[in-house]
């Protein structure tokens, strides 16, 4: 399985009688994994306003066809996350390209990452003028811990992590979270309960714990073609 925090927290409901493993992958890496049968279930966020309908489109062509549902999770929200105090004075994307404001980055290939490059296109933002912008970590916590550190000053991810590393937090963008799952296992009993779990009250109130999450009450499993609309994609196409 590839994994995110959130996914984390369904793991550790189900105890460690469940043979699941966990694996932190980006979006896109965690389908291609599924699509190659590397995984049962993948998890994967698309953006809200316009870039989500742009990924919604790439993630509509890439499972076309496959033999994939999809499990809305929860809503979450992305931003800068900076040290306590915000001493640097970033609050706006626009800042991280001021001279002193050290960022890290999130890895190619994840929505993150895809997310952040979307929003400094639009802002006409220079990613040359980012003093850090090479240097990547693969998950939310470990932006925080560089930023806790004091080895960035600020990073782009989930407002979960800042709070867990007691730092600042400057909301950007909402996000809808997805779990992938390959139909032809969700009669194995290990997955059959992760999904389970998923759609508990319990684990529903869990998420509402989490800072900067919403839990989607739906619980239904739904194709791509029904989220995102159709595009016809050639036969093998995954998402790149």
């Amino acid at each position: 399985m590839c994994s995110s925090d959130l996914v984390a927290l369904l793991r550790e409901r189900l105890g460690s009688t469940r043979a699941i493993e966990l694996q932190s992958r980006g979006s896109f890496d965690a389908l291609a994994a599924l699509l190659r049968g590397d995984c049962a279930i993948a998890g994967f966020h698309v953006a809200d306003g316009p870039l989500g309908e742009l990924m919604a489109k790439r993630y509509a062509e890439g499972l076309a066809g496959r033999d994939v549902l999809l499990l809305a999770l929860a809503d979450r929200t992305q931003g800068l996350i900076v040290a306590k105090g915000n001493p640097k004075k970033v609050k706006s994307m626009a800042d991280l390209a001021k001279p002193g404001v050290r960022f890290i980055n999130r890895q190619r290939g994840s929505g993150t990452r895809a997310l952040l490059e979307f929003m400094l296109t639009a802002a006409g933002i220079d990613r040359d003028a980012i003093q850090g912008y090479d240097q990547e970590e693969i998950t939310h916590s470990a932006v925080a811990a560089l930023v806790a550190g004091r080895q960035a000053d600020a990073g782009f991810g989930l407002e979960a992590a800042a709070v867990r590393f007691h730092l600042g937090f400057v909301p950007v963008a909402t996000e809808r979270y997805y779990l992938a799952v390959a139909s032809s296992s969700i009669e194995r009993e290990e997955v059959r309960a992760f999904l389970d779990a998923a759609r508990e009250p319990a684990f529903l109130e869990a998420v509402s714990g989490l800072p900067g999450y919403r839990p989607c009450m739906t619980g239904e499993l739904q194709t791509a073609d029904a989220l995102f609309g159709h595009t016809p994609a050639p036969a093998g196409a995954a998402p790149r």
